[in-house]
């Protein structure tokens, strides 16, 4: 308990898997009334191996989509609104990923280059959860228009739910807008780590 416990402790961690699980229930929502005439509910109560490695391979094929998506819009965002996502003067006075990695090379720095790892594992972390808070937006937009989906009912009969209900629907889209805007926004500062270029090799040393 205490290992799962420090597994969890982070909460991007937690929110990660969180990511994974939500996704893989909208695959299996569209994936079972799509392909395999099941309710969701059918298939946690008639489990049945087969369709869970064949909703598996659909959230696999869903997540690596949303990843092509993903860039494709950022390229085109780019290009028509002429962004150019490294012009950052203060930025410029950090080291790059790749300018960390050269000077740790040159100089033998261990430390230096411990640095650029962990710079590396992080960024790549949250480019992840990026995708994946992605990929849960567009299997929620696609599991709307899927008849029959647990979504599509709910808001469907979005009138006759009580208060609360409608407050937790509501909410729930409002972030998932938002989500959408900051999924899309400039990752200017990913090109950049927090090491200053007027720090000397020795600081990397204490």
């Amino acid at each position: 308990m205490n290992n799962i416990h420090k597994f969890f402790d982070d909460f991007s961690k937690l929110f990660y898997w969180l990511l994974i699980l939500t996704s893989w229930l909208l695959t299996a929502d569209i994936i079972g009334n799509l392909f395999l005439s099941k309710s969701i509910n059918d298939i946690f109560t008639k489990i049945n191996i087969s369709d869970l490695l064949m909703i598996f391979m659909f959230q696999i094929m869903f997540i690596l989509t949303s990843v092509v998506i993903y860039n494709l819009i950022k390229i085109i965002k780019v290009f028509v609104f002429k962004i150019n996502s490294i012009d950052n003067t203060d930025k410029k006075n950090y080291y790059t990923s790749s300018e960390l990695l050269n000077n740790a090379i040159k100089t033998n720095n261990q430390t230096m280059y411990n640095y650029y790892k962990d710079y590396k594992d992080e960024h790549k972390f949250d480019l992840n959860q990026k995708y994946l808070c992605f990929t849960v937006i567009l299997l929620v937009i696609l599991s709307i228009s899927v008849e029959k989906s647990i979504l599509r009912i709910i808001f469907e009969d979005f009138y006759s739910f009580t208060i609360i209900k409608k407050g937790v629907i509501v909410l729930v889209t409002l972030f998932n807008f938002i989500a959408l805007l900051f999924m899309l926004d400039d990752d200017y500062n990913s090109y950049y780590t927090n090491i200053k270029k007027s720090d000397s090799v020795n600081d990397f040393e204490k």
